[in-house]
């Protein structure tokens, strides 16, 4: 009896990993966030402003993919390399990385955090642009 239980409860934890696909924010540029995101936003936009030398992007990459997958259904998430992306690094005046920008509206206006986040200040972040989102 034992070892059905233990069987059952192996193959329980399996679906559920099998079950909850892994999401990976994908990279965005200038041109699609300007041009095609925001104008076309349902939800706020969450950016991950990091780069691949910076050790505290890496320490930070795994809550913001946690948060994502809790999260997926009230923000769309993205991640934007600041060495390959100049353009958004300056219009978003980006000092520092780890920095996530939540953008709440169509105007562009949005939250700024510098850092690496807790899971928790993550999702009060996201939660704070939910209350705030507009479609205008």
């Amino acid at each position: 009896m034992i070892m059905r239980l233990s069987v059952v409860l192996t193959l329980f934890v399996a679906a559920l990993f099998v079950a909850t696909p892994a999401v990976e924010a994908r990279e965005t540029d200038y041109d699609e966030l300007c041009n095609t995101l925001v104008p076309n936003m349902t939800k706020p936009i969450v950016l991950d402003f990091w780069a691949s030398w910076c050790g505290p992007c890496r320490t930070y990459a795994p809550t913001f993919q946690t948060v994502e997958r809790t999260y997926r259904y009230r923000a769309d998430f993205y991640k934007v390399d600041v060495d390959d992306n100049s353009d958004l690094v300056q219009a978003f005046e980006i000092q520092a990385v780890p920095t996530t920008i939540v953008i709440y509206n169509r105007d562009g206006d949005y939250l700024r955090e510098e850092g690496v986040l807790s899971a928790y200040e993550l999702k009060s972040l996201i939660d704070r642009a939910c209350g705030k989102f507009s479609k205008r």
